[in-house]
C-alpha cells in the first residue's frame, strides 16, 4: 500500500513487464506463490538497504570501496571490474567526486589500476586490510 517513485537502471539487455498495483494486488491475493515471492524480494530489498545504510552511518568511504571492489571481483572472478565511478558510487550510495578521489588515492597507493570504465586490482591483500 505504500507508493513512490523509483528509477531503474539495466546493467545489460532485459525484457520486462510493466503492470499496474491494482492487477498485481489482484493477482497476489489470488495466488500464494506470487505473494511469497512479493514477501521474499521485499524482505531481502529492506536487508539490503538496512545494509547500506549501517555501512554509510559506520564505515568510512575507503572501507566502502575496498569491501564493494572485492566482492565485485569475487563476484565476477576477475580482478578487474567493470564499472565507471558513476556507477561505483551509485552502488555506495556516494558522490561520483568522492569515489573519484578514493580511487585515485588507491591507484596512487599500488592497490587498484583505474581504467577506462574499469578497475583492476592490484593488490587484494592490502585492499582488504582496509576493510578491517
Amino acid at each position: 500500500m505504500i507508493t513512490f517513485d523509483i528509477a531503474l537502471d539495466a546493467a545489460e539487455d532485459s525484457d520486462l513487464l510493466v503492470i499496474d498495483s491494482q492487477t498485481f494486488r489482484a493477482l497476489a491475493q489470488d495466488n500464494i506463490h506470487a505473494e511469497a515471492f512479493t514477501y521474499r524480494q521485499a524482505t531481502e530489498r529492506f536487508s539490503d538497504c538496512m545494509w547500506v545504510m549501517q555501512q554509510v552511518l559506520f564505515m568510512g568511504l575507503d572501507a566502502r570501496l575496498a569491501i564493494w571492489l572485492l566482492d565485485e571481483a569475487a563476484r565476477g572472478g576477475s580482478p578487474r571490474i567493470a564499472a565507471t565511478h558513476d556507477e561505483i558510487a551509485r552502488h555506495l550510495g556516494s558522490a561520483r567526486e568522492a569515489v573519484s578521489r578514493m580511487l585515485k588515492y588507491f591507484a596512487r597507493e599500488g592497490l587498484v589500476r583505474l581504467l577506462r570504465g574499469a578497475v583492476e586490482i592490484v593488490d587484494a591483500r592490502r585492499l582488504r586490510q582496509l576493510t578491517a
